[in-house]
Formats: C-alpha cells, structure tokens, sequence
C-alpha cells in the first residue's frame, strides 16, 4: 500500500512538472497587465526587505505611495519577494532577471504544491488513488491554473487557488466527525493561506462552503440525528475559526478600523446601469463549456471575434472545462447507487454546481447580492473558477462509479484505465493552447545582451521609448504610459516610477478622480488639438442651457447640435453668452458647421463681425475659428444663418459640438502635480501618424519612433513651494478643483497650491465653490508675480521614509509629490509637524522659516502593531500545537 501511495505521489508530480513545462522556457504570462503589478509589488517588496522592513503597509515608489499590501493581503507576493532576494544575492542577478526567474521558480514549486495538495486533501474522503489523480490533473491543467497562472499573470489568485482542495477536504471531515487538533489548525492554515493570497478567491471559496452547508441541512431537516449532528459541528469549528481569525489579524484589524479608506473600493468601482432582476444571460453560451474554438490566448479578443462571452470581461481565457471531464462528471449522479455515502456528496455537489450555474446566467440577481461588494465579485468570469473545481470534484467521484462498476465485474487493474484518462485531459488542454498560440509568441525573454529589458510579447511600442531614456540618463520625474500597458513594469525596467495608483481600490477619491481626469483628456491634447491649444475642457465651454434660437426654425438635438427644421428657409440666429475665465490668455472659439448649397453663414463676437462661411452648390463642412475677445468674463457669440433654396438643413454642432481651446502651461502643470515628466505615446494602440503629434516649449517631443513618441515635461518637478496656499471649502472641493481651477488658463501650482482640509490659520486664504467672486479671486491668484526662494533636496529615499534637507527662507506650505495617507507623518527632528490632504490626492506640509531636516514616513499605527502581534502568537500557537504536543 506505501508503494502505491509513493507510485501515485510520483505520477502527480510529472503531471505537475508537465503542467510546468512553459516555466522551464519562458515566462509565459500572455498579455497579462496584472503581472506587471505584480513585477512592481515583488520589487519594492524585495526593497523593504533589505532594508528590514517585513510586511510594510506603504511604498512611496519615489513620493507616489501605493498601499499595495493592503489591497488583497499578497502572501505569495511576500514569498517571492524573499525568494527573489535569496536569487539575487546568491547568484548577482540585476533587478529584471531576478523577478523573472523567480516568476518561473515560484510558478513550478506552486504547481508541485498544488498537486500534492490536492492529491493529499482529496484522498482523505475518495478511496480511489486513481480517481484522486484525475481531479488533480484536472486541476491543474483546467481553466484556473492555465487561465490564472499564464493568461493574466494572476499568481495571488492562483496561489489562493491551490488550497480550495484542502479546505473542502477538511469541510467535508468536520461535517462528519470532529477533527484532531492537528486537523483543526491545518483547516485553519489553509482557509488563512486563501484569504491572504487572495480574498476574492477566498469569497468564493466561502460560497461554495456556505451552500454545501445549506444543502447538508436540507437533507438533515428529514433526519433529526444527522440535522444534530450539524450544529454541533459548528462548535467543531471553533479552533479553526481561532486560527484563520489569528493569522490574518495583520490584514483584518487595519481594514476595519480604517473602514472609511477601504470604502472608496466600493465608491469609486465603476457605476453601471442599473440590471434588472429578471435580465439573465443567452443560453445559448453555455456551449463554450465544450467548444474548444471559444478557447482564446489573447486578452483582447472577444466574444464577437471567437472568444469566449462568459470570461471576456477581465481578460481571462474561456469558460471551456474539457470535453472528457465534463464526460466524468456526467457519470457521478451513479455513485449514489454504488456507495450512498460518496452518493450524497455527489449530489449534493451537483446542486451546488447549479447554483453556480444559475449565478453565472441569472445576471440580474447576481447584480443584486453582490455589486455593491466590489465589482470584481459581480464578475460572470469569477465564477468560473469555483465552478471549475466543483467540476473536478465531481470527476473524480464520476470516476470512482466507473471504478466501482468495474469492480463489481471483477476486471483486473480496474485504475490502470484512469492513467488514460489523465493523458486525454493533459493532451486536451496542451493541444488546444499550441493550437492557439506558438510558444515564441506568448514567453516573455529578457533581451538579448540587455539584462534590465523585458520583451513583451505582441506590445513592444513603447520599449524604444524606455530604451531612450536610458541611454540619456533621464531619470528626473516619472513616466506615465498611454494607454496603461506596460506601467507597471516601469520602476524595474527603466528605473521610471509610476504615476497612478497600482489600483483603484485603495485610494482616495481626490486622487483617483484627478488621474481619471487626466487619461480623459491627454488623448483629445495629444491627438485631437494642437498642443499650444492643449487645455480643452467643458467646465470653461460652451454650455446648452446658454443657447438661444427660434425652435420654429431650429430643432435642438444631443449632444449639442442645432439642425434647421425641415422645409424652412431664410434667415434665423443662434445665439449664446460664454462665460470664461478672467484673466490675459490666447483662446479660440470653434464652431463645427455643415452648410449646405448656396447658404451663407456669419459668426459675430460682442457684435463684431468674425466669420463668414459660404458654400458652393454642393455644400461643405466648416471649423469656424477665431480669437476669444471676452469682455469681463463673457464673451456674446451670434451665428446668422441664410439658409438658400436647398433640401439640405444646416447643422451648428457637427462633426463636434462646439468648443474653446485655451492655450497656456496648464496641460503641463496638471501632470506636473504628480511629478510626470515624460509621457510616452504607445502606437500599437494609437492609430496615429507621427508627423501628427505637435509639440510646444512646455510640452516637447524628445523622441519619435514608428511604435512609440515621448514626450518630456520640463516644468515637472518632485515638489513645490507655492506663493500663496488655499484652503477650499465646501462640498465637492476636488470637484472643483479639478474642473475650474487646475483648468484655468493662467494654473500654476508656483504661485498658488490648493488644500481640501487644514487649520484656517494656517493658510493664506479660503476659497468656496459658492462664492460668487472666485473667478475674480482665480485670476488674482494666478497673476505672475515673484515666487518664494525656498529650496528642498532629498537626501534619503527607502521604501516606508524619504528624507529632505529643506532651507525655508520664510514660513509656507511644501507640497511633495507624494500620495496622501492619513499614516503618513511628518518630523522635524523629534518634533511632528501636521499633514493635509491636497490638489490632486497628494500631500502637503505647513512648515515654519529655517533650515530643517524634513523626515516624512508611513508609521505604522496601534492597529496595525496590535494585528501582527496577534498574528505572530497565534503562528507561534500552532507551532507548538504540531511540533511540541505532537512528541
């Protein structure tokens, strides 16, 4: 019997080694974005270690602080993070090849550890050896390891993954008989390990469990010992519940006690329409569970190209489980009248399996229980995960009836049929993935005689960019990327830092909103509008309500097009008063027109006439543009229209509505706000010609490529010392913010800097939205003037802390480009000096006239200290539990 057991335990790890083989070869993650995440998260993670500094909260990123630690726990960030720095003091390997080999490395040892996991866990309940060794291959070669650990990079998930086996295992023991205190901590472990590699996984984990249970009730409810036997085996799970409970009071304690914080994860997901309760998904997609063509390797591809409709939300490959598994699970129902007990766990796993079924299709209630938890839970293709392992379940139990019934008829070796059976499962996936994709294509190699350069498969625009960087020693500011593709990869591959948030879910709304804002204007700057004429935006343009016409003559029409009425001809007005903003600026006026035949069109300003516009016999579209000459803040626009003999109406809106460009520095200083200097332009995605990107003195082309244009902003900088500091008031001040004040004409963050909260004295002056005088205060406070001598240098930069030398030559605010966070405090010596959240999300600084040296870091607060002291007990309670009671 140990020579089966060790026989089977060597055959589960060639199938691991094989589900492996990509990792022997490359790094196969496929246009995955999250693994540029994750190459981000295990670099500053390896950094904090050197510097001593385990399970940190905070990474400054050069000044833009990410709590990516608290975003999903990362355990096996942290393990690979120690894994890498074991990898590059031992073999003096540069930063880029230490986080791909230990991609590699972490990727088989987690495919060997999830195959003994499972083979172990499921043995505990299935008698078979040879049934356990198909739901393992099934497993491991399934939609979660193929689609989690290659397609999107996702190893936090697929780490989480690897536990669901144990944990059901162990569910499944303390339903029916109490565990030993061994037993006990092992469930409580491995529930921890799910939580903290991934609590979106751990979610569904708890769905399936949670069912299970419901189920068991049911059918305990006809059965007054066995429904008994139930609650009790809720007060069997005490220690368990202790234990997952101790390990993760690192993760918990903070997360509910800075509620408020991890609230904008639901805030700020995005705001769909609402669905109704009875909208549910085409049936008809159910197919893509056997349609191997539904299968697809490429993140872009959807569900109209070939792809799959159930999982082509996130970018995960298809819903396609195996034709030969879905065959196996359709013989478990059986085993109910070969052994009642595995009988009822297979019925009961079918129905939980339909539960499932109806939470993928029934999109309506899915909408209802859980959108408002995040959005990543109301996602159809996360359901597929824990669906997918229902479904090995079930073929290993199927397997078990075939195993049976060829007991029964006395055949030889009846498990001999079942290596078979793992070799279709293997041969099925692996053929479909070569099908699909050639292997040079989806590895990602470092360059050849590049050690610090990644080779992206089918994106390597913006390489050449970085690469140019490089070679002219360009590291004054970061780098932001258009679109997000590669960013993440940035601080390792080009010593570039990034300038957003690794994710949404774990900053404030002042932030986010300013870098949504900025992705929703740069490619109208950058594309759309000639960059001296860069600062387009609706808060200074044309509003509708202001529009005046005859609507027996025109007809109005969204978004804002003015079409004549059909029949009219003669003459009619539109007009409309522009509020703009005060102060000495150049701006145009564009008014988008179809005039037809033989009409004629005149554009008047405060009664001077601007334009005129006429057409031939067959019509023509017209950009009518001319100077903004405003008067006090408002300029009166008129357009007359002599409509000739034509069947053709003339049309006031169209291609574009109408809309002013203002020229100035503004654009700039928006970016420079958060220290980004460089912009580089991704072609791959930007149907763009090059000759078609202008350039001014404040916002320059430094390089240009048949993939990729950069673009350096010199007025970036990591800091500023404004003239004069605002504190706003009021509700929706980063509304404000961002739509009136960054985009005044004159902005500039030198001669005046905005705080959404502070002491009134400690600032130069108030400002509300409400106020009826703020435009007139806007140009007070961007009119040139001299700007305080002030001067800071950073002299010390680690992960949690940055240190500045600063000379105050008179007292004022300093705004660092660092991302807000209420732990993040600032010393003077042994003195704490107050810090306030800021335009943009970011921080700022009162401080008082002198020399100091400025000490900034993250300090780890009560609730966090109290987390990990409990956590570390408890580590150390089960530690005696299995080392010193066990002897």
């Amino acid at each position: 019997m140990k020579k089966q057991s060790l026989l089977f335990m060597g055959i589960v790890l060639f199938f691991s080694l094989l589900a492996s083989w990509w990792y022997f070869l490359g790094t196969p993650f496929i246009l995955g974005l999250d693994y540029f995440t994750h190459l981000s998260e295990i670099h500053v993670m390896k950094e904090a270690f050197q510097e001593g500094e385990f399970l940190p909260s905070w990474n400054f990123f050069y000044g833009c602080g990410e709590t990516f630690i608290r975003y999903q726990a990362m355990l096996s960030i942290q393990i690979m993070a120690l894994l890498g720095l074991l990898l590059q003091k031992a073999f003096f390997l540069s930063d880029t090849e230490t986080i791909i080999y230990t991609g590699r490395i972490f990727c088989i040892f987690l495919n060997i550890f999830t195959g003994m996991v499972c083979y172990y866990a499921l043995k505990k309940w299935i008698p078979s050896p040879g049934a356990v060794l198909i739901a393992t291959v099934a497993y491991l070669f399934g939609w979660q390891r193929l689609g989690e650990m290659i397609h999107v990079g996702a190893i936090p998930r697929a780490f989480a993954m690897s536990f669901y086996p144990l944990c059901f295992s162990l569910f499944l023991l303390l339903l029916r008989q109490p565990l030993t205190k061994k037993e006990q901590c092992l469930f409580g472990i491995s529930l921890s390990c799910c939580f903290l590699g991934h609590p979106g996984v751990f979610f569904f984990l708890i769905l399936l469990l949670f069912c299970y249970w419901c189920l068991e009730i049911f059918w305990g409810c006809c059965q007054e010992k066995r429904f008994s036997l139930l609650l009790s085996s809720l007060k069997r799970s005490r220690v368990s519940c202790m234990v997952f409970l101790g390990i993760c009071a690192w993760y918990f304690i903070p997360a509910i006690v800075e509620k408020d914080y991890y609230g904008q994860s639901r805030i700020l997901q995005d705001q769909q329409s609402e669905i109704s309760l009875s909208h549910r998904l085409p049936f008809k997609h159910i197919q893509e569970f056997w349609d191997r063509e539904a299968w697809f390797g490429n993140h872009q591809t959807d569900a109209q190209k070939g792809g799959s409709m159930l999982a082509n939300q996130t970018g995960v490959n298809s819903a396609y489980c195996g034709i030969l598994v879905l065959l196996l699970v359709a013989f478990s129902p059986f085993l109910f009248w070969l052994d009642r007990s595995l009988g009822c766990i297979a019925l009961r796993l079918l129905a939980c399996m339909g539960m499932v079924l109806v939470m993928i299709f029934w999109e309506g209630i899915r909408h209802k229980l859980f959108h408002s938890m995040g959005h990543q839970i109301f996602l159809t293709c996360r359901y597929l995960g824990i669906l997918y392992f229902i479904l090995c379940l079930l073929s290993a139990l199927g397997s078990y009836a075939i195993y049976l019934f060829l007991k029964s008829k006395k055949i030889q070796y009846p498990e001999a049929i079942f290596f078979l059976f793992a070799f279709l499962i293997v041969y099925d996936f692996l053929s479909l993935i070569q099908k699909k994709n050639t292997y040079p294509e989806v590895c990602y190699r470092p360059q050849s005689h590049k050690q610090e350069a990644f080779a992206i498969a089918k994106i390597p625009y913006v390489l050449d960019s970085y690469d140019h960087l490089k070679k002219n020693g360009k590291n004054l500011g970061r780098c932001l990327e258009l679109p997000m593709v590669n960013l993440y990869a940035n601080a390792i591959y080009a010593q570039m830092p990034s300038p957003v948030s690794l994710e949404n879910s774990t900053v404030w709304h002042e932030a986010i909103s300013f870098e949504k804002m900025l992705f929703q204007e740069l490619p109208d700057a950058l594309f759309q509008y000639p960059l001296e004429y860069s600062n387009f935006h609706s808060c200074y343009g044309f509003q509708k309500e202001a529009f005046k016409y005859d609507p027996q003559h025109i007809a109005f029409e969204n978004p804002m097009v003015f079409r004549t009425r059909p029949g009219w001809k003669g003459l009619t007005k539109i007009q409309t008063t522009l509020q703009v903003p005060l102060g000495k600026y150049a701006a145009m006026v564009c008014f988008p027109m179809q005039i037809p035949p033989a009409s004629e069109v005149y554009v008047f300003q405060n009664g001077k006439k601007m334009e005129k516009a006429q057409t031939s016999l067959s019509g023509k579209t017209f950009f009518i543009s001319f100077p903004l000459e405003p008067h006090e803040g408002k300029s009166h626009l008129e357009v007359q229209i002599q409509l000739g003999q034509s069947n053709k109406p003339f049309l006031l809106g169209s291609p574009a509505p109408p809309f002013v460009l203002y020229s100035g520095m503004a654009l700039s200083y928006r970016l420079a706000l958060m220290d980004i200097r460089f912009l580089a332009i991704n072609l791959g995605y930007y149907k763009t010609s090059v000759s078609e990107f202008a350039q001014t003195p404040w916002l320059k082309k430094i390089h240009e490529s048949s993939t990729s244009v950069l673009y350096e902003n010199p007025l970036s900088t990591s800091y500023f010392f404004p003239r004069k500091t605002i504190l706003l008031k009021g509700k929706g001040n980063a509304a404000f913010f961002n739509s009136q004040i960054s985009h005044h004409p004159l902005f500039n963050p030198h001669l005046a800097c905005f705080c959404y909260e502070g002491e009134e004295k400690d600032f130069d002056a108030t400002l509300a939205f409400d106020r009826a005088d703020y435009p007139k205060i806007l140009e007070t406070l961007f009119t040139p003037s001299s700007l305080p001598s002030n001067t800071a240098t950073m002299i010390q930069k680690k992960t949690q802390s940055i240190l500045w030398e600063i000379n105050m030559k008179e007292k004022g605010f300093f705004f660092p480009s660092l991302r807000y966070h209420p732990n993040i405090k600032a010393r003077i010596g042994e003195k704490n000096i107050p810090s306030y959240l800021a335009q943009a999300g970011m921080l700022a600084i009162p401080l008082p006239q002198g020399k100091h040296l400025l000490e900034i870091a993250y300090h780890h607060p009560w609730y966090d200290l109290l987390g990990k002291a409990i956590s570390a007990i408890s580590l150390g309670a089960i530690c005696y539990v299995f080392f010193i009671l066990s002897h």
